[in-house]
């Protein structure tokens, strides 16, 4: 009798490891390869999805939206990358998926905001006076860090608009720090060989002085 008992909880302890084992691998392949603690990769989101999405979202309210649209974490970031490149929605809406998508620090996908980064700019003469209202899309990049720096060299080495060039200095500079800003702008202009490309990294650099 006592034989089986000890069988039996054996047993159960081997199930309860064999259990802990596999739940343990889905979470480290999950952190690995997915983006948060989701299971499923969402790709598609039907139009009425969208648009609730669309409707909680309010420019500058961060905090709130964000607890508004919780659980659906996952979903909601896809949903949320696709109002911010979708042009009909509003300007604010947009700016609202956005600041969102920066607070959320998104490691990938980042190109979307990177492309939309004078969305909601508003010119002003000294960069000292930029802040969330006159470049929200900036300061959602800063909000990412380190995972944008790249994409925003990218954008600098291949600008059409010379007012591109020290947004994306600026940018940079508030997420590594002046004295690395012009570390990286340096190293990037002795490793190019195009005049041009060239030429635009020491506008950035310039603009870093």
């Amino acid at each position: 009798m006592k034989t089986k008992i000890v069988v039996s909880i054996l047993n159960f302890l081997t199930f309860t490891f064999v259990i802990f084992v596999h739940l343990a691998h889905c979470e480290v392949k999950n952190i690995i390869y997915g983006e948060g603690l989701g299971f499923a990769n969402f790709e598609i989101a039907s139009t009425e999805e969208i648009q609730n999405v669309a409707e909680k979202i309010k420019f500058n309210s961060t905090d709130t939206n964000i607890i508004d649209l919780f659980p659906e974490a996952n979903k909601t970031k896809y949903i949320l990358k696709k109002i911010a490149r979708t042009k009909s929605f509003s300007e604010h809406k947009r700016i609202a998926a956005i600041q969102l998508l920066g607070k959320l620090r998104i490691t990938f996908d980042v190109d979307i905001l990177a492309d939309n980064i004078l969305l909601g700019y508003t010119k002003k003469n000294d960069s000292d006076k930029l802040n969330e209202n006159n470049f929200p899309v900036g300061f959602a990049l800063i909000e990412i860090g380190v995972p944008a720096r790249k994409k925003l060299l990218q954008k600098v080495k291949t600008a059409k608009n010379d007012e591109l060039i020290p947004l994306c200095a600026y940018v940079i500079s508030k997420i590594e720090g002046t004295d690395v800003a012009k570390f990286i702008f340096t190293k990037a202009m002795e490793q190019e060989q195009h005049s041009k490309t060239k030429a635009k990294l020491q506008k950035a650099l310039d603009f870093l002085e």
